[in-house]
């Protein structure tokens, strides 16, 4: 009986044991997992950052108003497409100099 019952107590620890490192593996899989999601959702908000500007100087031109910029002369696209890349540009150029980037 007493054997029994010292195999039973090591198996209770062996069990123990297991499920503690079964534990600790699961923790640092779901680090890891939260790691990546952060990576992805700030790479996200960074492109969503970059974005911004130009969607909203496309949303300006794409009004169906009278005097709108650069309607009159030749190339009028090409200035707001010009204007486009600036704001971009001009948005990535301060995250990096505010170092969100």
């Amino acid at each position: 009986m007493r054997k029994l019952a010292q195999k039973f107590d090591a198996l209770d620890y062996e069990f123990s044991a297991v499920y503690e490192r079964a534990r600790l593996l699961q923790d640092e899989i779901a680090g890891r997992m939260t790691a990546i999601t952060n990576r992805r959702l700030f790479t996200l908000s960074v492109l969503t950052a970059c974005m911004l500007p130009s969607t909203l100087v496309t949303g300006f031109f794409g009004m169906n108003t009278k005097d709108m910029p650069f309607q009159s002369g030749d190339g009028g696209t090409w200035y707001a497409l010009l204007l486009v890349i600036a704001a971009g540009g001009l948005t990535w150029w301060l995250l990096r100099r505010t170092k969100a980037l």
